[in-house]
C-alpha cells in the first residue's frame, strides 16, 4: 500500500507541476510556430446589415439608435434597419427623430414601417429581401 500511495502522490505532484508550468510552456512553443496575420483593412470588411425589430419601444428606441451610431465600423459597409411593426405608440416618430440626429444618418440608417402589427417573425421575413449586407445581424 505504501508504494501505491507514493505513486499516487508523485502522479498528483507531477500533474500539478505540469498544470502550472508545463502547460504554459507548451502553449508558448505551439504559438511560436503559427504565423500571425494582420487584421483586414476597412476596404476588406464585409457589408453588414443590422436589423432592429421594434414594437412599442418609444422610450428606448432613441437610445438604441444612438448606441448603433457609436459603432466603430465603416459607414459605407454598415446598414442599420429599424423595423417598426405597426406600433400603436410613437416608436416610428422617435426613431425618425433619433436617426436625424445621428452622425451616420444619411449613409447607414433606414426606418421601415409596417402599417399593422404582424409579429416579429413576419416583420423580419418581410425585411430580409430588402437587406443589402453580406452578413445579417439581429438586435433587440
Amino acid at each position: 500500500m505504501s508504494f501505491a500511495l507514493e505513486a499516487l502522490t508523485l502522479t498528483a505532484a507531477g500533474l500539478t507541476a505540469y498544470h502550472h508550468a508545463g502547460y504554459a510552456r507548451l502553449l508558448r512553443v505551439l504559438t511560436r510556430q503559427k504565423t500571425h496575420h494582420l487584421p483586414p483593412t476597412p476596404a476588406e470588411f464585409p457589408k453588414i446589415s443590422l436589423v432592429i425589430p421594434a414594437y412599442c419601444e418609444e422610450t428606448h428606441i432613441a437610445a438604441k439608435i444612438a448606441n448603433c451610431d457609436a459603432l466603430l465600423y465603416p459607414a459605407d459597409k454598415l446598414e442599420i434597419v429599424i423595423l417598426d411593426d405597426g406600433s400603436p405608440d410613437r416608436t416610428a416618430v422617435h426613431a425618425a427623430a433619433a436617426i436625424e440626429q445621428a452622425a451616420m444618418a444619411r449613409s447607414c440608417f433606414r426606418l421601415i414601417r409596417f402599417p399593422e402589427n404582424r409579429g416579429k417573425v413576419a416583420a423580419l421575413n418581410s425585411a430580409m429581401p430588402l437587406l443589402t449586407g453580406e452578413i445579417v445581424m439581429f438586435s433587440d
